[in-house]
């Protein structure tokens, strides 16, 4: 006898394995202290089923019947085990197998009361084996001309790592939780973005480095070009300005002050025209 065959909470129905009746119920209750239902059935009667360690105590009014548990397969109506208690016989009836990087597992069935259980199979991990290796290479300046690495493969799938470090391949993960993987993502992602800005940067760098570079080049010339025209000036307006410096005091304020414009504007052109050169 099985103990959830008396009591039917999905059809709501009781069965009397001693009467062979079943009855339709109307409503029921269940005490876990006692571990007792009390159900009540469509034609008013109330039944109270008792679930003991080894039977079950059905009342129907004054009459008790007293039910004992018996193990499938063991031929004998002797009180057994509970239903709860199993002596189980687990048999493999499913496999998965793992793989290096992913767990397998193994589906039992009990031959005795059917419960079935699924065991987890860890993962293998890979085999590594040593496929290539890179030495570090220089010039005769010392300058690196190659980064050595070594190129491991397992065995088992094939798989290939490239140790850039010499650390030697990566041994077996441990099953990470979803916040660790989330993690790790948005760091990855968060690294490869400061590697892209890296990169950008560097490149605005540079670019700003030869530009400078050239400006400087030009601003040099030009200023030299200045100088230039500094040192000729004397010897281009020597005897104007002497001329100049004779009459000043003898000339009327507006013409002086026209005189002193125009000398700055010739010698203002003269620095435009050593510019542009």
């Amino acid at each position: 006898m099985e103990g959830d065959k008396i009591i039917n909470e999905t059809n709501n129905t009781v069965y009397n394995p001693a009467t062979g009746e079943t009855h339709t119920l109307s409503d029921w209750s269940y005490n876990y202290e006692d571990r007792s239902y009390t159900v009540t059935t469509e034609s008013g009667d109330t039944i109270t089923v008792t679930y003991g360690d080894e039977n079950v105590v059905i009342k129907e009014g004054d009459t008790i019947y007293n039910i004992y548990y018996l193990v499938d397969g063991s031929g004998s109506e002797t009180p057994g085990p509970g239903p709860d208690v199993c002596d189980h016989s687990w048999t493999e009836t499913g496999r998965t197998d793992p793989t290096c990087t992913t767990p397998g597992k193994v589906t039992s069935t009990c031959s005795k009361c059917s419960q079935t259980k699924t065991d987890p199979i860890p993962a293998t991990g890979h085999s590594w084996v040593v496929d290539r290796t890179v030495q570090t290479t220089y010039d005769e300046q010392g300058n690196l001309l190659q980064q050595g690495y070594t190129i491991y493969s397992c065995t088992v799938c094939g798989e290939q790592y490239k140790d850039m470090e010499g650390a030697g391949p990566p041994g077996p993960e441990e099953e990470k939780s979803i916040w660790e993987k989330l993690g790790d993502l948005i760091g990855s992602g968060f690294g490869g973005i400061i590697e892209i800005i890296e990169a950008i940067l560097g490149k605005i760098l540079d670019a700003l480095t030869s530009l400078v570079d050239m400006i400087m080049d030009k601003f040099k010339g030009i200023v030299e070009s200045i100088l230039t025209i500094f040192d000729e000036l004397p010897a281009l307006f020597g005897g104007f300005l002497d001329f100049l410096g004779a009459i000043f005091p003898f000339l009327p304020p507006e013409i002086t002050t026209i005189l002193t414009f125009g000398v700055i504007a010739i010698t203002f052109i003269g620095i435009l025209k050593a510019v542009r050169r």
